[in-house]
């Protein structure tokens, strides 16, 4: 089966060359999409003349250069026969499942029962082999760390899936769409969220859910590599400086660097992996011990109560004046 990743996620962008990517390039979307357009509009002021006569063949060498890695991007997507695809849909039904048992179900995590409350146990789940993953499936998707019985961590498979996701259109691959409603612990359920009568009522009127794509299978199967068409824009009409095509087209090779080595960071977001969300964490103050000087007062405590404590002391010597003033 062959890999997922092409000559753009590879080291010196050799066919053989090392995998430095964790996502395929060809998985971002819209920033092939807005990087194109930004190319687009940069050639067509070349077309118009508002770059200095004397950058421009640097300018459209350099757009080139980039328009030619941009496409093979594109056209990096692999594609799949019948009997490959439906390897890796079987693989993603089972992959759903077993991600979502060892998920803490939405009712104990708004509860603060679950992950939250056992952050050690979450750790070993995302980090340590606990989900079956087919050896075929590893190997294009480029998971190494896998064991003997072909087992490879939580975090591993959720790469496996989004990618999946990801290539048979079928939309986000959060887990929390796939975490369990039911208040009784981890998904794998023993008590369902919803009385087994308004379940079947439920698939008497929807239907039995299934594993679907938003496309039909014959979609799949013919889907183009092609970038999506990008409506002609009219030119930006901004004339440019030799610095400022400079930085622009600096800025252009940055973004399309950033599509080629694509890293888990830019792929997930915080609502997916709410669990994995490095929270800032205030520094714990230390408190100094404090004693009151008060007259008749042996308090002891910390500074942290201090000021609590003098202005009662303030409020108690008001009260003592007013009730004096008043005699």
């Amino acid at each position: 089966m062959k890999s997922v990743f092409g000559k753009p996620d590879r080291k010196g962008q050799a066919e053989d060359g090392m995998i430095r990517s964790e996502y395929p390039a060809w998985m971002m979307d819209n920033q092939i999409n807005e990087l194109g357009e930004e190319m687009d509009t940069l050639e067509r002021d070349l077309e118009g003349g508002y770059i200095p006569s004397d950058n421009i063949f640097d300018a459209k060498a350099a757009l080139k250069n980039m328009q030619d890695r941009l496409d093979g991007i594109v056209i990096s997507r692999p594609e799949y026969s019948r009997h490959e695809q439906n390897l890796m849909l079987d693989e993603l039904k089972r992959l759903d499942k077993e991600v979502s048992e060892t998920l803490y179900s939405r009712y104990d995590q708004l509860k603060g029962k679950g992950s939250i409350a056992r952050p050690q146990q979450e750790a070993d789940l995302n980090d340590k082999p606990c989900i079956k993953l087919d050896p075929v499936i590893a190997e294009a998707f480029n998971v190494s760390n896998i064991t003997d019985d072909g087992r490879v961590s939580r975090n591993a498979a959720d790469r496996v899936r989004k990618i999946m996701y990801h290539y048979f259109n079928m939309g986000s691959a959060s887990r929390e769409l796939i975490r369990s409603e039911n208040n009784s612990g981890r998904s794998k359920p023993m008590v369902g969220y919803t009385n087994e009568v308004f379940a079947k009522a439920h698939e008497r009127i929807f239907g039995k859910k299934k594993m679907t794509s938003n496309m039909d299978e014959s979609d799949i199967m013919s889907r183009s590599n092609r970038r999506p068409m990008i409506s002609r824009q009219p030119v930006s009409e901004t004339t440019y400086t030799k610095e400022e095509l400079k930085t622009k087209l600096g800025v252009l090779e940055k973004q399309l660097g950033a599509i080629e080595n694509v890293q888990e960071s830019e792929v997930f977001t915080k609502d997916e992996h709410p669990e994995n969300v490095n929270k800032t964490v205030k520094k714990k103050r230390m408190f100094k011990p404090w004693k009151c000087d008060e007259l008749d007062c042996d308090f002891e405590g910390t500074t942290a109560q201090k000021g609590i404590h003098i202005m009662n002391h303030k409020k108690a010597n008001k009260k003592a004046e007013e009730l004096t003033g008043a005699r």
